[in-house]
């Protein structure tokens, strides 16, 4: 087995964009055991990267933007060195663009589809509470308070609401329980089917069933023979054949009766429609037409989310199914037994320092399930952050590194309360998130246990047997980037979702430009979801994203960013300046050099090039940047965009892992808001320090 450094790959693309070779503020670092009780990386040395690299990559996970400039970024690391970085990161998500950062984050994790069959357009995208331009304004965490506090059907909400009210509202609330326990039902209605078909009966119940055991209790079930917490063929005693190490107690056991998981019509069950789902039947001519019907909404959901019938008067199951998880439920059980375990069990694990196991592995089977979706959300924080899952595909980790980090995680999630935000506290603090690659302080590159390439057990060279700061390096996801270079340039998306725009309701009040309004919005969403969809954002069950870089991910990137001009079109929305025009319009007060090297540093953070870089630049450009200091609005307009598309299209904005050594300068040209002053004062408000004197 050969292995190649993601780095040492990307090191020739340095040419075009410029790459520094100013030494970074290196600090020798080993794991504090009692901190992180991390145990595989004891007597471990690497190089940390630095406050400013480590404010640089923890703002794009954050809130999906980077600094707009060196000069905001040094205030930060001022920032850091004050307050320490626990605290900066949370202060960072005191900011709004943290709940728009990771809403998408949280629907992507629970399969909400953007398009498609399972596409419901008012539940899973309007806002009816917390839009930008309701009355209400921002996201408050009355809603999620309201679902986590009460039955499904105890007392309704005072308003109408959507599932992306309440995406937006637990992640406020930083308790995701109300998300997990609302999306049971909103999935469920998510499609209508041909109720009077058997055939879509059973399928339909097939794939929620198969969708609650993806997104809920992170298991395959077709996997359980082989693979299960009490015992898997990849399992050895001696250590150095061991491949299997899952996390304490028999989970699967618990909740199916055996830890080779059980028939999957048991688990179907939950997922009747028939008799549950409450439609209305609308005959068509020879055309079977069902709408949604009325009944009751759980916690005063909107009724476009869909209605069921109430639970005291479901009957038998028609196809003579018997639900099952921890015991036999009978053939009445619908979702709204289902949801009651969940709750229960959030309850019941919420504030333990860790899960009840008996001495012979058994758990209780409520418990079981809100572990198994604390544990499934922990690992996908850690990989939404780090690029790789602390689980092999049959979803329990290959080594002992993931299995501590995964349990360290999750316990953490459960103690805190379900907490969102201490988990990403956890992945960003974790000692190998802002290290540096180790030939900037002569140090073995191989110094990391097998915790994000667990495969290298058997690489020929045996020092190469662990990982490396090479195995953290990838593309950013891709929400992040849009939103990234949305919020450099000053574009309309900035907060990685459409329904962030501020919809004028007077644009649907009909006639012919109500019309082309709606017509213009509508093809407008295809495209972009296509975008989604070839860039690898999740979008719907059959299209759930991807993380690597390929030809099909790029070529959608310049499909959409290669002219470096707002995606939006500028028909529906009227015209803005963004960032670029902002710089035109300085006219030839400034040199263009000036203007490459600010826009350089508002797109990499870094204000310099080189004469070598220049020359490539200014191929790119198509000019000589002499020639482009007299060139008219238009002609330095184009040279700009040009060097934009090469710059959002470099590794350097493209990967995450590493940083860029910069050298001590500022931009020459400093955009409003974007000065020392006004960083100063907006980041001395959240951190409650002042900035250190220059």
């Amino acid at each position: 087995m050969v292995r190649t450094q993601p780095l040492l790959i990307l090191l020739g693309l340095c040419v075009v964009v410029g790459c520094s070779t100013t030494e970074s503020p290196l600090v020798e670092h080993s794991v504090a055991l009692n901190l992180t009780q991390l145990s595989p990386f004891e007597g471990a040395v690497w190089c940390d990267n630095g406050d400013e690299a480590f404010a640089r990559r923890a703002m794009l996970h954050i809130l999906g933007r980077r600094p707009v400039s060196v000069v905001e970024e040094r205030v930060l690391a001022d920032m850091i060195r004050q307050v320490g970085r626990e605290s900066f990161i949370r202060g960072l998500m005191n900011e709004p663009d943290y709940v728009y950062q990771w809403t998408p984050f949280l629907a992507d994790h629970l399969y909400v589809n953007r398009i498609g069959a399972r596409f419901n357009e008012v539940c899973s995208q309007e806002t009816l509470l917390y839009g930008f331009a309701s009355e209400v304004g921002e996201p408050q965490a009355d809603l999620a308070a309201h679902v986590r506090d009460n039955a499904a059907l105890e007392t309704p909400f005072y308003a109408e609401w959507t599932l992306m009210d309440l995406l937006r509202s637990t992640i406020v609330l930083d308790d995701m329980t109300p998300a997990f326990r609302a999306q049971l039902y909103t999935r469920q209605t998510s499609r209508l089917i041909d109720f009077h078909k058997d055939s879509s009966e059973v399928a339909w119940r097939r794939i929620y069933s198969d969708l609650f055991a993806r997104t809920y209790l992170g298991r395959r079930l077709d996997c359980l023979t082989c693979h299960n917490s009490e015992w898997s063929v990849t399992d050895h005693p001696d250590a150095a054949l061991d491949r299997f190490f899952p996390l304490p107690g028999h989970v699967e056991k618990a909740l199916f009766g055996s830890s080779a998981g059980r028939a999957i019509q048991d688990i179907d069950a939950f997922f009747r429609l028939g008799g549950v789902f409450a439609v209305d039947f609308l005959p068509e001519g020879p055309i079977d037409f069902y709408a949604y019907g009325t009944g009751v909404s759980p916690w005063g959901i909107t009724p476009a989310c869909g209605q069921f019938i109430h639970p005291n008067d479901v009957g038998p199951d028609p196809l003579g199914m018997r639900a099952y998880l921890g015991a036999d439920l009978g053939d009445q059980a619908t979702i709204f037994d289902l949801e009651a375990i969940l709750r229960a069990g959030f309850e019941g694990l919420r504030g333990q320092p860790t899960l009840p196991v008996a001495a012979d592995g058994n758990v209780a089977p409520e418990n079981a399930l809100a572990w198994m979706v604390s544990s499934h959300i922990a690992n996908a924080v850690w990989t939404r952050v780090h690029g790789s899952p602390l689980t092999a595909p049959h979803d329990f980790p290959r080594t002992n590194e993931q299995r501590d980090v995964l349990l360290a995680m999750t316990q953490r999630f459960v103690q805190s309360g379900y907490s969102l935000r201490e988990l990403v506290v956890f992945s960003l603090l974790h000692p190998t998130f802002n290290a540096a690659a180790p030939a900037d302080c002569n140090l073995d590159p191989y110094v990391f246990g097998r915790l994000f390439n667990p495969w290298v057990v058997d690489d020929e060279d045996k020092t190469r047997e662990n990982n490396s700061v090479g195995d953290l390096v990838l593309r950013a996801p891709s929400r992040s980037l849009v939103s990234a270079a949305s919020h450099a340039l000053g574009w309309r998306l900035e907060r990685n979702d459409w329904g962030a725009f501020e919809i004028d309701e007077s644009w649907f009040e009909g006639g012919e430009e109500g019309l082309a309004f709606a017509a213009g919005l509508a093809e407008m969403m295809t495209r972009w979801r296509e975008f989604e969809i070839d860039h690898g954002a999740f979008v719907m069950d059959g299209e759930t994203g991807f993380r690597g870089a390929n030809f099909r991910e790029s070529l959608a990137w310049e499909e959409r960013f290669g002219a470096c001009e707002d995606p939006t079109p500028d028909g529906l929305f009227g015209s803005r300046a963004d960032y670029i025009d902002q710089l035109v319009s300085l006219g030839t007060e400034y040199p263009f050099l000036d203007m490459a090297v600010t826009l350089k540093d508002r797109l990499l953070g870094a204000p310099a090039i080189d004469d070598e870089e220049l020359v490539w630049l200014e191929a790119v450009s198509g000019a000589s940047f002499t020639v482009l200091d007299e060139a008219a609005d238009n002609g330095r307009e184009q040279a700009l965009r040009r060097l934009c598309a090469v710059w959002l299209a470099s590794p350097q904005f493209q990967l995450d892992g590493t940083a860029l050594d910069k050298p001590g300068l500022v931009p020459p040209i400093g955009a409003p808001g974007t000065n020392r002053d006004s960083h100063c004062a907006h980041y001395e408000s959240l951190f409650g320090v002042p900035c250190s004197a220059l």
